[in-house]
This record gives structure tokens, sequence and C-alpha cells, in this order.
């Protein structure tokens, strides 16, 4: 796969052991380059969903492509390479330093027993001092602990280390659901203003309807494991949010 490829998702559903319903009959596409949010209530699919994108979730009915190659345990690789996660918390290894941490993002492309020595190629920390610029952290963090750091911080970390593994997809699970309002902003105008710059589809589930307003080209909403309305954020007006959100329609 080179430059950017498409998300597509058609009729696919999840159903876990026991008959648990977790997705059904959800079908949709995001372009390269393309900023979507899903919103809905918990429990209504979001987490699944980003989930079958990569393979972490099996899905029982239906197909999952991204570029054009179909995600199932014969591409899990192909298909991985391909894409990063973020997630609500930033999921750092604490006593490493912050540094380390982003040049994690590009394990895939060395040696396990040179990265356990912390053999890193010299283009690679160049990169990765970049992206660490680019996320607003200074040179002085380069070298701290990722534990002493701030939780806008640690997740802007989380941010640059997913970058660093040139995806074409980032798939973000809630990642301001931790944070302040201001920080909120400020991590999700990055993961827009750095996809946008890469041509990277974006797919990132939130629960604020503001944020998804300000960020998002198009939303996805959800409600009971089914996709209940998608399109632009001007048309998703007070009648829209109370069938996906309000508890007396279901």
């Amino acid at each position: 796969m080179s430059g950017g490829v498409r998300v597509d998702l058609q009729d696919v559903s999840v159903i876990y052991k026991g008959g648990v319903v977790a997705l059904q009959g959800v079908s949709l596409a995001v372009e390269p380059g393309e900023f979507v949010a899903l919103l809905g209530p918990s429990g209504s699919g979001k987490s699944t969903l980003l989930r079958t994108i990569n393979g972490l979730v099996p899905y029982t009915n239906g197909e999952v492509s991204v570029g054009g190659v179909r995600v199932g345990p014969r591409t899990w690789k192909v298909v991985r390479a391909e894409v990063a996660m973020v997630f609500q918390t930033a999921a750092l290894v604490p006593r490493a330093t912050v540094l380390d941490n982003v040049l994690a993002g590009a394990l895939r492309g060395l040696d396990p027993w040179r990265a356990a020595l912390g053999w890193w190629p010299l283009a690679w920390r160049q990169e990765a001092c970049a992206l660490l610029a680019e996320v607003g952290l200074r040179e002085d963090h380069l070298y701290r602990k990722a534990l002493s750091l701030s939780g806008g911080e640690q997740q802007r970390v989380g941010i640059a280390r997913a970058f660093m593994a040139k995806p074409k997809v980032l798939l973000a699970d809630e990642p301001v659901a931790s944070l302040d309002p201001t920080t909120s902003r400020d991590v999700l105008a990055l993961i827009r203003r750095l996809a946008a710059d890469r041509k990277c589809a974006v797919l990132c589930s939130l629960h604020q309807m503001d944020l998804a307003r300000a960020y998002a080209d198009r939303v996805v909403a959800l409600r009971a494991a089914t996709v209940r309305w998608c399109g632009v954020m001007e048309n998703f007006d007070e009648g829209v949010q109370a069938k996906i959100f309000d508890h007396e329609h279901n």
C-alpha cells in the first residue's frame, strides 16, 4: 500500500460468544485524509467497530478492507502495518523515556534484538524528535520518564508514537475522555493536523458532540450495535441527537 488508503466496512456484524451482538449490519467508508467521528452512548459498538479494522476483534459477517486488502487472519500482518491506534490512556511504558516510547512506534521495522539494546537508527531518532516537536513537546522532554508527564503530555507522546509508525489509518478510541476540555481540543487538533498532512484516514470515537462538531469532517452515530445516522455534523440536529442518546429511544 502506498499513499492514502480507504477503509471500507460492508454489512459487518460482530457476534460474541453467548450470542451478544456487538455490531449489526454496519456499512461505511472513510477516505484518505478524512476525519470521521464515531458518536454514541457507551456500549453502542464504537470500540468494537474500531477493533474490527485491525483484526483485534474478528467479524462474524460482512467484509472489512483497508486499502483494498480484506482484513482477516491471513492479512493481519499487512493490515496492521498500515494502522495505528491512540487509546483513552496513552498506554506508555512508564519508566521508559519519552524518546524511547515514541521510537517504539517503529518497532515493526527493527530487529527485536536491536530494539532490546536500544540500537535505534539515527534517522529514526531524528524523526522521533521532529514528531515530538510537532506535538508541542520541548527538547527537555526527550529523556524524561513517561510517568513524570501530565495526562495531556502523555497523550501527546502517544500521538507521536502512533505517527512514528507512518500509518495510513489512525484509530482513536476515546482519546480525550480523561483530559480537561482545553487539553482535549489541543489533542484533537493535533490528530487532525498530523493526519491531514499525511493523508491518513482517521476514525475517532467520542462522547462529546461539541468536539465532533469542531474537528470531524463527518459523523457516524451508533446505538445498540447499529449505525443510526451518518452525515456532516451540521445536520446532526437535536432530533437526531435524541434518537441516539435519549434512553427513551431504542
